[in-house]
């Protein structure tokens, strides 16, 4: 289970960055020394309101030679390649119009390891609508990443705020409270808050006009 849960976060941290659609029937191709994806954490998720097949896993390699693995098998392909660095590894999205996908990559040295995480989603089809976080009104839901097992839900989501931090921080405590949730143990950085089986976390970052608000929410059970 914490596998999963490492997982999902890693895969919700990726796959934030870039936009995908929903779901395809096949995995990117796995240069050959690297793990095949069948032996790889699977993880089932919608992102944006569109499901995405993605999956995880940890090799020795260093994290140009994995780039470079899979940028090369996309090589002599009709796909559009952006790759950027990012603070801890690299990220490699594919858009493979012919194929009718999207695909990600991302690489990272994680614990003396490299982490490789792959999405795949198919392209054009309309999205679900988006999570519910019960956000204050003026609060706009901007990206959303959606993981189900059984009942149980976990989601992270960002969005913007148009004030500045401590007043966006009332908000949410005023707007959660009035909903049924009873705050947990928040602190300067975060606020908690528990109703029933569900819990939920938000993170304000911001200057004096705009904030940031990260979130993260479990349904259905611990």
């Amino acid at each position: 289970m914490d596998q999963r849960i490492g997982a999902v976060i890693a895969v919700a941290a990726a796959l934030l960055v870039v936009a995908v659609g929903p779901r395809s029937t096949a995995h990117p191709p796995a240069p050959a020394s690297l793990p095949d994806p069948d032996e790889a954490v699977p993880v089932e998720l919608r992102v944006h309101g569109r499901a995405v097949r993605a999956a995880t896993f940890l090799t020795p390699d260093p994290v140009e030679t994995v780039i470079a693995a899979h940028r090369a098998a996309f090589t002599a392909a009709p796909v559009d390649l952006v790759e950027r660095e990012l603070v801890d590894g690299r990220l490699l999205s594919i858009l493979d119009v012919p194929g009718g996908r999207h695909l990600v990559v991302r690489v990272r040295r994680f614990g003396g390891r490299t982490e490789v995480l792959r999405g795949e989603s198919a392209l054009g089809l309309a999205p679900e609508a988006l999570p519910d976080f019960e956000l204050p009104e003026g609060f706009v839901l901007t990206a959303a990443v959606e993981d189900r097992t059984g009942a149980a839900a976990a989601r992270t989501g960002v969005a913007l705020a148009p004030m500045a931090a401590a007043p966006a921080r009332e908000a949410l405590r005023r707007g959660h409270l009035g909903a049924g949730w009873r705050e947990a143990t928040s602190d300067d950085e975060v606020l908690r808050f528990e109703r029933g089986a569900e819990r939920l976390e938000a993170r304000v970052v911001g200057g004096q006009s705009t904030v940031v608000v990260q979130l993260f929410r479990i349904d259905g059970g611990r």
